[in-house]
C-alpha cells in the first residue's frame, strides 16, 4: 500500500507541473479514482490522512495532498475550475466517489463510476455566467 500512495504522490507531483493544469488536476483525479475505487485501504488511507496512520504512509498522503492542492490553485488561477473550492472540498469529493464504486449497492446495479467522475468533473469547472 505504501508503495502504491508513493506511486501516486510522483504521479501527483508531475502532473502538478503540466502545462495545461485544470486537465492535468481533472486527468489526475479520474486516475486516482480508478486506482483507488477497487482498493479499500487506498481511500481509507487518503479520507483519513494524518489520523493514526503509520508516520511513512501518512507523510506520503500528505505529499500527494498537497501535489493536489497545487493542481487545484493552478487549476483555478489559469480559470478552468471554480474557484470556491477548496482543497478539503475536492478530497471530500474523491473520496465520496471512490467509496460510492465501494458501497454494496445491495443486488441493484453499480454505478459507473467513470460517468460519476466526469459529473464531478463538470461541476468543478468554471462557468461564465451569462446576463
Amino acid at each position: 500500500m505504501i508503495e502504491r500512495v508513493q506511486r501516486l504522490a510522483e504521479e501527483a507531483r508531475a502532473c502538478a507541473r503540466d502545462d495545461d493544469p485544470t486537465e492535468a488536476l481533472l486527468g489526475f483525479m479520474r486516475h486516482l479514482v480508478e486506482e483507488a475505487a477497487p482498493k479499500r485501504d487506498l481511500i481509507d488511507a487518503l479520507a483519513h490522512a494524518g489520523v493514526d496512520l503509520h508516520q511513512t504512509l501518512r507523510d506520503t498522503t500528505d505529499e500527494m495532498r498537497g501535489h493536489i492542492a497545487k493542481m487545484l490553485t493552478r487549476a483555478q488561477r489559469a480559470g478552468g475550475i471554480r474557484r470556491d473550492i477548496t482543497i478539503a472540498e475536492l478530497m471530500a469529493l474523491l473520496a465520496g466517489v471512490i467509496r460510492s464504486a465501494q458501497a454494496d449497492h445491495h443486488g441493484g446495479p453499480a454505478p459507473r463510476i467513470d460517468r460519476i467522475v466526469d459529473v464531478v468533473c463538470d461541476g468543478l469547472r468554471h462557468r461564465v455566467r451569462r446576463g
